[in-house]
């Protein structure tokens, strides 16, 4: 039953993610690279601000809802959680433009 629910959930993910313009990959792929090329990989000390903590506080009520939803077995449901939750820190990302900081910090 494992390897049905399994295959079952990662057609639906690959189905989600063809009509969704793979938006969590992007947002994952995107948030490693960075972290990658600026910080050799290491994630550095932040202090956050208001604008942070609302974001923080938006992708935790997506992820609730995407556990809920799990434990009631409503798969293309929660999965539509988790791409809430990659379109959250893509816009986020996207606003915040980090790459531009880090320019200016080394001039």
């Amino acid at each position: 039953m494992e390897t049905l629910l399994t295959g079952y959930f990662l057609a639906l993910m690959n189905c989600l993610k063809l009509n969704h313009e793979n938006l969590y990959c992007y947002f994952f792929c995107r948030s490693l690279s960075f972290v990658v090329k600026f910080f050799d990989g290491k994630i550095p000390a932040i202090n956050l601000n208001e604008e942070d903590y609302y974001i923080i506080a938006e992708i935790n009520k997506e992820i609730v809802e995407y556990a809920n939803l799990l434990d009631s077995c409503k798969l293309r449901e929660a999965l539509r959680k988790i791409l809430a939750v990659s379109k959250i820190g893509n816009g986020y990302f996207q606003a915040q433009q980090p790459w531009t900081l880090n320019k200016n910090d080394a001039e």
